[in-house]
């Protein structure tokens, strides 16, 4: 009897192979039905092949059959509602990823700000998954205010590189790749903490978590990556 992956990874191959034979109803139907139930089993691992492999091919479909491209547009507006109706991030997360393969990755920022201003509860339950976009944004005084200790959100970030390096170390066939992937993300995320709070003015907490990110990376045999110079700030 197929596991639940292995039914869910096969519908996603046969969507992929609906579409090369241009059946595209069918696969639309394929992949609706992977995009509803690929985390019907939470311990399935699809969640990232879900909005990644599944809503490329879902687009790729919409771009030579209209109703593929409504639906995920449907789906689209439909990620915001579940959000705002279970308040859980994924949705959010996942809302993203719609607009990033419909073209509008914009809608992303524009909605987050609207909940800034109207649902400070849900912007914060859903900042993670926003972050990124709004460093690239400059949305500087925004993400400040969800910044509330910077000490704690640098001891996250630390803890999530640290528990990588040890899936790594232990798992030394998951290869070089893996191991520049989690470092990135690494760099990435204390490198847009200390921007959102050199750009806010909070020049202690960002010098602070600068050289407290600088220290332990040295230890981690990484070298320094990070600097904070407040007077290119100043009016």
């Amino acid at each position: 009897m197929e596991t639940h992956q292995e039914k869910a990874s096969r519908i996603l191959t046969e969507a992929r192979q609906a579409f090369g034979a241009r059946d595209y109803p069918r696969a639309l139907e394929l992949y609706e039905w992977f995009f509803d139930h690929a985390l019907d089993d939470p311990k399935s691992g699809l969640s990232g092949v879900r909005l990644s492999y599944c809503l490329d091919g879902w687009m790729q479909l919409g771009q030579v059959f209209e109703p593929a491209r409504v639906k995920l547009e449907q789906r689209r507006l439909q990620s915001i509602q579940d959000l705002e109706r279970t308040r859980k991030s994924d949705k959010f997360h996942e809302f993203m990823a719609i607009c990033e393969f419909t073209g509008v990755p914009h809608l992303a920022v524009d909605q987050f700000l609207e909940y800034h201003r109207s649902d400070r509860e849900l912007a914060s339950i859903v900042f993670g998954y926003a972050k990124d976009k709004l460093v690239a944004s400059e949305q500087w005084q925004v993400c400040s205010a969800y910044i509330h200790d910077a000490d704690h959100d640098y001891a996250i970030a630390l803890q999530v590189f640290d528990a990588s390096a040890r899936i790594y170390r232990e798992n030394p066939s998951f290869g070089d790749e893996f191991e520049q992937v989690y470092k990135n993300r690494h760099i990435n995320e204390v490198t847009n903490l200390v921007a959102i709070l050199t750009h806010a003015r909070r020049f202690d907490d960002a010098q602070r978590i600068c050289e407290l990110a600088n220290k332990d990376m040295k230890e981690r045999g990484l070298k320094e990556f990070l600097s904070v110079y407040p007077e290119d700030f100043e009016e």
